[in-house]
């Protein structure tokens, strides 16, 4: 026994994933999405804040930023790592294929995406942001599975090499 108490543990850790491909699904669609709404908190409170100091009426706030083609793509990029995020925990919770459970997770937050569409009020949002927030889950959450699958791969030959 080592007499350094603070000897990280030699002993390997064990799989932590899960037994449900389906808990993969729904905790990667959470983690993306949930990221996504508070990156787009966070980005909404700060141009709501800027328009406001240029006089924009409260009223005209949602409809102003809705309508300004900066704001929407500023929100789609944002939203990308979040969503990456996302794929990456649906494919290393995943008991099997890592690219399909992410795949699955942004089919799911592309269905929220698409019942947020069927809402009882209008909001301005142009046709290619509707779109663009209907197909850019799949790309992003592909992007995480390929980020888990490379940290996997790197951490497996670090281990084979020691």
């Amino acid at each position: 026994m080592d007499p350094n108490p603070y000897t990280p543990p030699q002993a390997p850790l064990a799989d932590h994933s899960t037994r449900s491909p389906l808990a993969a699904v729904v905790v990667g669609a959470a983690v993306g999405y949930g990221f996504a709404y508070v990156a787009l908190v966070l980005i909404s409170f700060g141009y709501f804040w800027m328009l406001t100091l240029q006089g924009v009426p409260q009223e005209e706030l949602y409809y102003r930023a809705l309508g300004s083609t900066a704001f929407l793509l500023f929100g789609h990029v944002a939203v990308c790592p979040c969503m990456m995020a996302g794929g990456y925990w649906s494919a290393r919770l995943s008991p099997g294929g890592a690219v399909g459970a992410a795949l699955s997770s942004a089919a799911l937050v592309a269905a929220l995406a698409l019942l947020d569409m069927f809402a009882p009020f209008v909001l301005p949002i142009p046709s290619w942001s509707r779109g663009l927030s209907l197909l850019l889950p799949f790309p992003a959450f592909w992007l995480g599975a390929l980020l888990w699958r490379r940290h996997r791969h790197a951490w497996a030959s670090s281990r084979a090499e020691a």
